[in-house]
């Protein structure tokens, strides 16, 4: 929806004096993009749920900071954004807190993983979930400006815009991002 449209207008004015029931129209309107934004990063519907949630509650508290210099929806889905790389940036440190504390046995440290069979490896499903699992390897930043690229089609500009940093650091991440991918999906790639 296009915040110029007179509906749009409206609700967000209308939100900005405290109208909770103006904002309520925001929210049906971009809940489903704030949440698809979300899950492609954080990869968990129960957290990206949440995430969504605190997404729009930012947006409502910092709605007096919305100065209309770019669209409404692409100032939400970077709020939505930088939620989720916050999210997936704390989960991974208290991941990382948890092995050390575990300590795992050397034997679940050096057992190596099983591979594919061959014969799965060109089946679909597997190349998604091996595909999936490889993002999932990515760091929160590296996965946002790939999935910001290459899922949405945003350009190097709009995705810098949307993550607040600049051209350089876009081209730097998705670069890294994309090499990694190969390293991780190199075995997929040379079977077929």
């Amino acid at each position: 929806m296009d915040e110029h449209g007179s509906p749009e207008k409206e609700w967000l004015e209308r939100s900005r004096r405290g109208d909770t029931h103006a904002f309520d129209q925001i929210v049906t309107a971009y809940r489903s993009a704030v949440f698809a934004r979300i899950v492609q990063i954080v990869r968990n519907p129960d957290d990206a749920h949440d995430l969504a949630q605190d997404t729009f509650v930012r947006a409502w508290k910092s709605l007096a900071k919305f100065d209309g210099r770019h669209a409404f929806s692409s100032w939400l889905l970077r709020i939505a954004t930088n939620a989720a790389i916050d999210h997936c940036r704390r989960m991974h440190h208290r991941a990382s807190e948890e092995w050390d504390e575990q300590s795992p046995s050397a034997d679940s440290r050096t057992t190596p993983a099983a591979s594919p069979r061959p014969d799965t490896q060109a089946d679909e499903p597997e190349i998604r979930r091996r595909i999936e699992q490889a993002i999932g390897e990515l760091s929160p930043d590296q996965r946002a400006v790939l999935l910001l690229r290459e899922v949405e089609g945003l350009s190097y500009e709009e995705i810098a815009a949307e993550l607040s940093c600049s051209m350089g650091t876009v081209m730097s991440r998705l670069f890294h991002a994309r090499k990694k991918m190969q390293l991780l999906l190199k075995d997929l790639r040379d079977a077929l």
